[in-house]
């Protein structure tokens, strides 16, 4: 089985290295798409260690969102929307996903503005946020290298994080079919 992991932060690693270990002691092949860490690709002692004592194991760099799609962006107006709405179990949590929204005359209003958030956090704008984003297409790179690497399934962890890629690996493999999960690291964020 042909296994891909996309990590947002390479050190996240090191809660699944005993997982990328056990997978390819059984013959499966495993990859791991990291993402950047502190503004640079740094590979987590763990990546290291697995690329160099494991012959069905790789590791790469992520690759990141062509500048167009960053309109979609828009899913993190849907993540603060969704903590602005009553009942979010932890919406003071809201301003880290506000700092996320680059369309800075949005993300000032929000800031601001206790009518922009009470727009933001009424349903029918949370609605029309949600399908917005739903129409935003895969990121063509993304589709390809899927299409080229063909994984059997895509793991994306922590699945929580503003602004990251692993969202669009998913994207990408759900419109070529290819079965996903999403693994959160801790209980806790389930709710954060």
């Amino acid at each position: 089985m042909n296994i891909l992991f996309v990590i947002d932060n390479p050190a996240v690693s090191r809660t699944f290295e005993k997982t990328f270990r056990q997978l390819c002691a059984i013959d499966h092949q495993v990859t791991v798409l990291y993402g950047k860490y502190d503004k640079q690709h740094t590979v987590d002692r763990a990546l290291k260690a697995c690329q160099d004592e494991l012959p069905n194991f790789d590791a790469l760099p992520i690759h990141g969102r062509q500048k167009w799609l960053r309109l979609s962006n828009v899913r993190e107006m849907v993540d603060y929307a969704n903590y602005l709405r009553p009942q979010h179990p932890t919406p003071w949590e809201s301003h880290r996903w506000r700092r996320q929204i680059m369309f800075k005359p949005i993300s000032k209003a929000l800031k601001y503005s206790k009518l922009a958030n009470k727009i933001f956090a009424h349903q029918l704008v949370f609605r029309l946020l949600k399908w917005i984003a739903s129409q935003i297409p895969p990121d063509p790179a993304i589709l390809s290298w899927l299409a080229a690497h063909r994984p059997d399934v895509v793991i994306a962890s922590p699945y929580i994080v503003p602004r990251t890629v692993e969202i669009d690996y998913v994207q990408a493999a759900c419109a070529l079919d290819i079965p996903t999960i999403a693994i959160v690291l801790s209980w806790d964020n389930l709710t954060t």
